[in-house]
């Protein structure tokens, strides 16, 4: 079974920013972990993409601020709990 979406975009962002999953939460973004800049935004994209098969609009990616706006804008895109 797939593990649910917030699961699953958590351990994607852990990966690409290179964090702890533990460290992770909805209201972690920009400011609060350090390896999260704009080259490593466009990274987490293409993973988010990759991982969920959705595409992101511009509009989606200019909006993702935290990791809860992630885990909406991926769900709204089409990515679904197993």
């Amino acid at each position: 079974m797939t593990p649910p979406v917030k699961e699953r975009v958590y351990r994607v962002v852990a990966g690409v920013l290179n964090v702890p999953v533990e460290r992770i939460t909805d209201e972690s973004d920009p400011d609060t972990i350090t390896s999260w800049d704009s080259l490593s935004h466009l990274t987490l994209v293409l993973a988010l993409e990759s991982e969920f098969h959705v595409t992101l609009t511009d509009d989606d990616v200019t909006d993702m601020l935290s990791v809860g706006l992630i885990c909406r804008i991926v769900t709204e895109r089409g990515a679904v709990d197993a």
